[in-house]
């Protein structure tokens, strides 16, 4: 029986998630590299925002019920989060890391989120209502100093708009974005070029959702006004990506199914190359270097699960 995916997705989210595992890899060297801090601000407005969208598009477009689809996540986050907080307790030898469900390590914050996303969109009744309200609360949370990362509340809080955006979204939008991406594209270069210019004055923490506005500036009203722009120049990448993905099925677009596996298990890789002292960045060629082999381990894990897949299905014959 063929396969009926949609390639556009596929596509989309196989670009998306080696953005994901790109912009991990090389955020230890911003301090040192100041030439990538252009690509890594510009890449992290959109890279997440852009993935939680999906997820609100094919939480509607799935056949399993809200309870499925939250219960499936919260076991996976559990289960997850176990090997986590195991790998750095006793690998990475860390002094602070501890069996915790409360606080996700690192990537893991948005497998909590997806469960609470899934959980309230069965409340959702009107675009208009709730995107505007998720905007609002998106920008509310910023005055509270004590959600930060408990239970992922504050970035479950701030992408929520980008949820409700791929919840109502309808396909036959993609070829309004289409004919639209050369505008966009050249408001994108205009917004890409005072990042460039003034990356120097940018806080990535401003691009991470979790940061109450107290920390982004000593004027509340400041940090607001900030988070409202990362919000609105994550929504204007976000389309011209949409708009240049391609629709036909590529060499890369079979990575769009596997996109879990990819983001569960590039940090620990990265991680693991830090503890180790594999990760060298010294110079530009030792940085590729380490990207390289990097990236490989990390797609190397999707065709491990492919081979336990079908290993697993000769069993069962």
């Amino acid at each position: 029986m063929e396969d009926k995916r949609n390639y556009y997705f596929d596509n989309a989210k196989a670009l998306l998630i080696f953005l994901v595992v790109l912009t991990h890899i090389i955020e230890p060297v911003l301090d040192i590299k100041f030439k990538l801090k252009t690509f890594y601000i510009i890449t992290y407005t959109f890279h997440m925002p852009l993935f939680i969208f999906l997820s609100g598009y094919f939480a509607k477009k799935s056949s399993r019920s809200t309870k499925s689809k939250a219960k499936k996540m919260f076991l996976l986050f559990v289960v997850i989060q176990f090997f986590y907080s195991l790998f750095y307790i006793f690998i990475m030898h860390s002094k602070i890391a501890k069996m915790t469900w409360i606080y996700p390590n690192w990537t893991l914050w948005y497998l909590q989120a997806l469960v609470v996303w899934y959980i309230i969109s069965d409340y959702f009744n009107g675009f208009y209502k709730w995107f505007i309200g998720s905007i609002i609360i998106a920008l509310l949370a910023g005055f509270d100093e004590n959600i930060y990362t408990f239970i992922s509340t504050s970035r479950i809080l701030v992408f929520l708009p980008f949820f409700v955006l791929g919840y109502y979204f309808n396909e036959r939008y993609i070829e309004v974005i289409k004919k639209n991406r050369i505008y966009l594209s050249i408001l994108g270069a205009i917004i890409g070029f005072f990042v460039y210019r003034y990356n120097n004055r940018i806080d990535v923490q401003w691009l991470y959702g979790f940061e109450p506005y107290v920390q982004i500036s000593s004027n509340l009203m400041v940090g607001m006004l900030i988070r409202l722009s990362v919000l609105v120049i994550a929504i204007i990448f976000s389309l011209i990506v949409l708009g240049w993905v391609p629709r036909k099925r590529n060499m890369f677009s079979f990575l769009g199914k596997y996109t879990l596996i990819v983001y569960l298990s590039h940090s620990l890789i990265i991680q693991a190359f830090m503890r180790f002292d594999l990760y060298n960045r010294d110079t530009n060629i030792q940085l590729l270097i380490t990207s390289i082999l990097i990236l490989i381990c990390v797609y190397s894990t999707v065709f491990i699960y492919l081979f336990y897949e079908k290993f697993k299905i000769k069993l069962v014959k």
